[in-house]
């Protein structure tokens, strides 16, 4: 392949700030075999950009790419002069990339599109969109040479049919007879019912008040996870409280009943408080006391007067 960005001129070390990164959007692609999608290839956060190529790989016996086409980022900081393009719908790759000449005074920065690829499915499965190779460059002007961009990458991935569907599958309490002020402890186990790696929110109540809400991050098909919420009795009335969690159905997920799970009951009991002493009472007994101390005073000095 070309490099126009390497034609006579030396590579040097880069030093740059590794904020930019490249993107396969959308991340998740679903059609029918027959039909053809596009993924557009994004850069965020970049600085200057005066070059770009990647190599995307994908599994031949399910896509084909059908077309390449250069997006309108680079093209915003002056003309382009794009490497030739490959397709390989045999090996299962494409590879494309483009570069400003003549250099101008700055390049692009920001977010936009590089490139569009066009698929076409062939067959029901499952396919990563990833890239194998990846460039951003910058130039030094006054060397004449490009500088990298460091950079991190998102993939892709196409699937179809698509199943999406997350549950709780069980719900544990520390205990389920409590006084008021203790903690406890509730473990809820969430399962990915579903095709692809999930990132979701799990939700704890008592009967209609909200404890704690968490999340299940990359949790992968058919894995399961198990996440801790602690429930303070502190200020809870007295008396049995549901216990329910529930994962948040996902866009597109079909089957909910089973996110929900309110199978514990906890009894919350709150002390009796210690019978007040009524001021009556204290009053009279502290009259009844100098009472008896001035009769003993009295009686002891009469002793005393007739010794």
């Amino acid at each position: 392949m070309l490099n126009i960005l390497g034609i006579l001129i030396v590579m040097r070390t880069v030093i740059a700030s590794p904020e930019a990164v490249v993107t396969i959007n959308p991340k998740i692609s679903v059609k029918a075999p027959g039909a053809s999608f596009e993924i557009n290839v994004t850069v965020s956060d970049v600085s200057n950009l005066y070059g770009w190529e990647f190599n995307i790989t994908f599994d031949p016996a399910i896509l084909n790419v059908e077309n390449v086409t250069e997006g309108p980022f680079l093209k915003q900081a002056g003309s382009t002069w794009p490497l030739p393009t490959t397709i390989d719908n045999d090996a299962g790759f494409v590879f494309k990339g483009s570069a400003l000449f003549p250099p101008p005074e700055t390049g692009a920065s920001g977010n936009g599109t590089l490139a569009t690829i066009t698929f076409n499915v062939t067959v029901e499965g499952e396919s990563n969109l990833s890239f194998s190779e990846s460039k951003l460059r910058t130039m030094d002007l006054d060397e004449g040479i490009p500088v990298p961009i460091e950079h991190t990458t998102i993939d892709g991935v196409f699937i179809y049919p698509l199943s999406r569907d997350v549950a709780v599958t069980d719900v544990t309490a520390s205990s389920t007879s409590v006084t008021a002020g203790e903690l406890v402890s509730i473990n809820v186990t969430v399962m990915n019912k579903g095709s692809i790696t999930e990132t979701f929110d799990v939700a704890v109540w008592y009967d209609s008040t909200i404890i704690e809400t968490k999340t299940a991050t990359d949790l992968t098909p058919d894995a399961s996870a198990t996440i801790n919420f602690s429930w303070d009795t502190t200020d809870v009335a007295g008396g049995e409280y549901t216990i329910t969690a529930e994962a948040t159905p996902l866009s597109g997920e079909t089957e909910t009943t089973d996110n929900t799970n309110s199978e514990i009951v906890v009894t919350v009991t709150v002390p009796s408080p210690s019978p007040a002493i009524p001021i009556e009472l204290l009053v009279g007994a502290v009259v009844a006391i100098v009472a008896t101390l001035t009769m003993i005073f009295f009686y002891m000095k009469k002793r005393g007067q007739k010794t």
